[in-house]
């Protein structure tokens, strides 16, 4: 009994296949897990990326009310300069405490 050559080979080139096929089955679960994993990273990296730019559209914002609140001080000191009583004193304690607490954070 002879076994030829094209059959020896026949047999090994189906073992390798066929251990790849298996290999190539068993890793299409984890596969799978590694891209919704990766797609997932993605995802929290575009929402990171819009907090950020709401973060700074915020802070944009509140450095514009703080220069609004001095103008108004400056426009109220200028009212007392001129001879404005009662009310235009009362603002601009009030406006130099509240400027004086945001200074500090409290």
């Amino acid at each position: 009994m002879s076994i030829s050559l094209h059959a020896v080979l026949g047999w090994i080139f189906s073992a390798l296949l066929g251990g790849a096929g298996i290999v190539g089955l068993l890793m299409i679960i984890p596969r799978h897990k590694i891209e919704q994993k990766m797609k997932q990273e993605d995802d929290d990296q575009k929402r990171l990326e819009k907090v950020d730019k709401i973060d700074s559209t915020i802070h944009s914002m509140q450095e514009e009310q703080t220069l609004q609140c001095y103008c108004i001080l400056a426009c109220l000191k200028g009212l007392a300069e001129q001879g404005c009583n009662g009310p235009v004193h009362d603002g601009i304690d009030r406006m130099e405490k509240y400027l004086n607490k945001k200074a500090h954070n409290q």
